[in-house]
């Protein structure tokens, strides 16, 4: 039986399939820079194209190209085209779902049960929440989908993860089109969803905007070069911010090339001005959470963050955070809400009628531990920004929790409780759902290096690694990181 979770993020629309053993994301878009495909529609003289083929002339024919239909999910006009009867925003997200599910199954066959993960706005009745589910539903039902339930994409994300202490506050952040979405949950027998802010034109949208702006503007001081002169140079310099955004390189320096009329230009981009172009776009997001935070019963530092992998790749923000007080960041894997949904699928019965779907408010705390769920966990390796390659120092230190644990001999192991094996850092059950996590640090003549045994898919991995560097250890669901550092010897 396959059970399917949907995570409905304009940004880029993911799903995950669990085949009884096991759950994997699905790849919807072999396109694109950055996972998931985009809720963009075209209108063309000949029909209505939708995904990344929409996303890549949304500069190019901005007039032609509606993003705004998920976040706007109702019987208003869409205004696509600029057309009196322009078709609503239900007509479009109808014909964009059908889309993404025809990918589905052409990928994995029939879909047994499905589970929705949808914009938590969604779900709270000053965002329209009963005109949004009815006819979400009723669109589901058309389609002969076989629904067993939805859920706020911040709190389907948590399902399976590891729970913070009771009372905690929950804060986790999303990126959307057009939208920060903040979900704030707290954790007592169950994990439940309080409240749920949406902080428009804060979205996607808007920090490619700012940085379109800025680094456009520096290209034109240095080279006269102006991109918005050209629609089509336009797009090409858009897609080329998406490649530096969705790239897991953080090095120190990134070219753009930029090819107008007879000639090519560069523009050389460093994490330094890449962070500066950023900076007030994610001013605007602290001010935000700021006010979310105002209203809890305790401060930043009392309450656990969760960032999305959409959300983590916001140049600045991590570190904002923590200049605001935000001392327990979670950095979720791609797709988190996409397993949560998955899980949830396979718990859940296929009502009699679409009245009776399940509509979780809350979702129960689950150990991890059964049948199909003993899942060993790789770790990934994120590499520090740095302005100067040179400077970096060999690690030292490992730091788990704000403890520092010297890095002794040659041969390093790190590795969780659960695995009856002995470790010279034994790791929390917080690091994984499952618990089963491990890897080691080797030392030789040529550096320090990250190695883990080979995985599923028969990978090894062996990677340098610096002082400032992490590893993140992430199942698609919650992740945790461990931070090398260099301490001088005295």
């Amino acid at each position: 039986m396959k059970t399917v979770g949907l995570e409905l993020n304009d940004v880029g629309v993911l799903a995950a399939v669990h085949d009884g053993s096991a759950v994997n994301l699905i790849d919807l878009n072999d396109t694109s820079p950055r996972p998931g495909w985009p809720a963009f529609v075209l209108k063309e003289p000949d029909g209505l194209l939708f995904g990344q083929p929409a996303e890549d002339r949304c500069m190019e024919s901005p007039r032609q190209v509606c993003s705004t239909f998920i976040e706007e999910l109702s019987h208003g006009s869409s205004h696509l085209g600029g057309a009196q009867k322009a078709p609503a925003y239900s007509e479009l997200t109808y014909f964009f779902l059908r889309d993404v599910l025809d990918r589905i199954r052409e990928r994995v066959g029939q879909i047994d049960r499905i589970h929705l993960a949808v914009p938590p706005a969604y779900l709270e009745e000053r965002y329209g929440r009963s005109e949004k589910i009815g006819l979400l539903l009723g669109m589901i039902g058309d389609m002969e989908v076989p629904l067993v339930g939805l859920g706020g994409s911040g709190l389907i994300s948590l399902y399976r993860s590891p729970p913070p202490p009771p009372g905690v506050k929950i804060i986790h952040v999303e990126l959307f089109l057009h939208s920060i979405q903040v979900t704030v949950c707290t954790r007592e027998d169950d994990i439940r969803s309080q409240a749920c802010h949406r902080f428009q034109q804060l979205g996607f949208i808007r920090m490619m905007r700012v940085l379109s702006d800025a680094m456009g503007d520096r290209l034109l001081r240095e080279t006269a070069y102006d991109v918005s002169e050209d629609r089509r140079i336009e797009q090409s310099f858009y897609r080329k911010i998406l490649e530096v955004l969705a790239s897991d390189d953080r090095s120190r320096e990134t070219v753009l090339e930029i090819q107008g009329g007879s000639r090519s230009r560069q523009l050389r981009i460093t994490q330094e001005t890449l962070r500066a172009d950023v900076s007030p776009y994610v001013e605007s997001i602290l001010s935000a959470l700021d006010r979310v935070v105002r209203e809890l019963d305790s401060g930043p530092d009392r309450a656990v963050l969760v960032l999305t992998d959409r959300a983590e790749r916001i140049r600045g923000l991590e570190i904002g955070l923590r200049g605001r007080g935000f001392q327990n960041i979670v950095k979720q894997g791609t797709g988190a809400a996409a397993f949560g949904a998955a899980w949830r699928a396979r718990d859940l019965e296929i009502p009699k009628e679409l009245s009776m779907v399940s509509v979780d408010e809350s979702v129960p705390i689950v150990s991890g531990e059964g049948e199909g769920d003993e899942v060993g966990v790789r770790p990934v390796l994120v590499r520090a920004d740095r302005d100067d390659e040179s400077t970096a120092e060999p690690p030292s230190h490992v730091v788990i929790s704000g403890v520092a644990h010297s890095i002794e001999g040659d041969r390093f192991t790190i590795g969780s409780k659960n695995l009856e094996e002995e470790f010279d850092l034994k790791l929390s059950r917080r690091f994984s759902y499952s618990g089963l996590a491990s890897c080691r640090v080797v030392r030789d003549d040529s550096g320090v290096y990250l190695e883990v045994d080979d995985g599923a898919d028969g990978s090894g991995l062996r990677e340098l690694i610096q002082s400032g560097d992490r590893i993140h250890f992430a199942d698609g669901r919650k992740g945790a990181d461990l931070l090398f550092i260099h301490v001088a010897a005295h």
